[in-house]
């Protein structure tokens, strides 16, 4: 009788922590469930900002052009990079219009003239962007970075040797020919000197880069850089090699951190 009430009992609370086990799961896959419709909700009702390449667009003998407007660009926040100077950064992207706007303007150029000191300060920007404003807010002056259509993924303010530079990645060219300017696109490296008001694009044919690292108390730029292999105008981060580019600040001059000679010693290896 004893044995009989006792298995009963253990039965109970065997029952019992199977149970709230029971229910502790359905509330752990619903919630996992939720955060995943929550999440695709999020990504799904984000606008697609990827830069439009081509435009319709059609001149006249007046020296103007007539196209239709589908996107218009937007300014972000300024941000403080250089306090001795009053020099602030403006992100600049893009949206696109509800309705297509009939538009017709007379050809310009784009004119930059800058001339500022060393600063100091680091904040990174990521996303679509399209051009990079550098206030001056003393001289009341506002000076594109960009002087072309370009799609920029990614951006950094950053002092390098008591010098200030702008270190970006982005790019000009819709090599996967999907008719946008996106980060699916080979990804070209850009360097703009502050003080010189200088840009230099580190660009080749092939290869898109992936991440930069500045190293510790050096005047070097080290570009990870992938090839693709398959010339789809795309990178397979799991199926496409990488190299390491090495920028040199003092020279300017672009070279592979390692050699030919290592690379083909090391690939020996592993034939």
């Amino acid at each position: 009788m004893k044995l009989e009430r006792y298995n009963q009992k253990l039965l109970a609370v065997l029952g019992t922590i199977a149970v709230v086990a029971l229910v502790l799961f359905v509330l752990f896959m619903g919630g996992l469930i939720i955060n995943e419709v929550m999440r695709n909700f999020r990504f799904n009702d984000q606008p697609d900002n990827a830069l439009i390449v081509d435009r319709d667009s059609t001149e006249t003998k007046e020296n103007t052009e007539e196209f239709i407007r589908k996107q218009e660009l937007t300014l972000g926040t300024p941000r403080l990079i250089d306090t001795l100077q009053s020099l602030y950064l403006i992100p600049v992207s893009q949206v696109n219009l509800k309705e297509p706007e009939q538009i017709r303007r007379r050809k310009t150029e784009a004119l930059l003239d800058l001339s500022m000191s060393k600063g100091y300060g680091y904040h990174s920007y990521s996303g679509y962007f399209n051009n990079i404003i550098l206030y001056n807010r003393p001289a009341d002056r506002k000076t594109p970075v960009f002087a072309e259509k370009v799609l920029l993924t990614q951006f950094e303010h950053r002092e390098i040797n008591s010098r200030l530079y702008l270190l970006i990645s982005g790019t000009t060219k819709d090599t996967n020919k999907n008719g946008k300017l996106d980060g699916a696109d080979l990804q070209s490296f850009w360097l703009y000197d502050l003080q010189t008001a200088t840009l230099k694009q580190v660009a080749f044919e092939g290869l898109s880069l992936n991440t930069y690292y500045v190293p510790h108390a050096s005047a070097e730029i080290l570009l990870n850089m992938s090839r693709d292999k398959d010339r789809n105008g795309e990178i397979d981060e799991y199926r496409e090699p990488t190299i390491i580019k090495r920028l040199n600040l003092t020279s300017g001059k672009v070279d592979d951190l390692v050699d030919d000679r290592l690379q083909k010693q090391l690939q020996e290896l592993i034939d």
